[in-house]
């Protein structure tokens, strides 16, 4: 992990607290986001009694929701992950980059990635350790947000779009079928409406399909 990318989420952290969204007074703002953690636990579905990873925890907010067997959380941010675990102090935390762990091969029952792949500069090497860290009969939760979407509905409105600066990437379901090279399981789209008209989706990742044979 180079220093200097440690520094900019470390200053992220900062700039951009979680609470400004979980906590918003706008109430579509904290609608959305607590939304979001609701479809992510719906598609991870019963995780009693297995080994669950919230990869890119951030302050917590979804790992204090997880309600399963052994529950882990990494970050790139040690803010962050100070924050996370005054919300889950049962949580396992470790300072990772998710590009590249040092966490066991076939470790984790369930993967829940939320709103962290845009922020990477290489998500497809994100995505290659999920599938690499996650076991064979696991699954992978990825939620992301349609930016393009967000963006013309503030035109709309009148309001000018956020840019976030620390979003690097427009990650695209052709993205995502190339990486994982396997089809999605099932897609929400938050709010319920067409993908196209859609803030947000969540998507589920069976490594089952993989036979015996991961690609990575």
């Amino acid at each position: 992990m180079k220093a200097d990318e440690r520094d900019v989420k470390e200053e992220m952290a900062d700039i951009l607290p979680h609470s400004l969204y979980y906590e918003s007074s706008v109430k579509s703002v904290h609608w959305l986001n607590r939304r979001r953690i609701d479809v992510c636990l719906a598609l991870a579905g019963d995780m009693a009694g297995k080994r669950i990873l919230d990869a890119g925890t951030g302050d917590g907010y979804m790992l204090q929701e997880i309600q399963c067997g052994e529950l882990w959380g990494i970050d790139i941010s040690e803010k962050r992950l100070q924050r996370a675990a005054k919300k889950a102090p049962h949580a396992i935390l470790r300072r990772e980059d998710l590009n590249h762990t040092s966490l066991e091969s076939n470790f984790f029952d369930g993967i829940i990635c939320a709103d962290v792949l845009e922020h990477m500069r290489t998500p497809a090497n994100a995505i290659h350790e999920m599938i690499r860290i996650c076991k064979p009969d696991g699954f992978i939760v990825l939620c992301l947000p349609q930016e393009i979407n967000n963006i013309i509905a503030r035109v709309i409105l009148w309001k000018p779009p956020i840019i976030n600066p620390d979003h690097y990437h427009l990650v695209t379901g052709f993205f995502l079928k190339r990486q994982f090279k396997i089809r999605t399981g099932n897609v929400k789209n938050i709010p319920d409406v067409p993908g196209m008209f859609c803030m947000h989706r969540v998507m589920r990742y069976e490594m089952a399909q993989y036979g015996d044979h991961k690609p990575y």
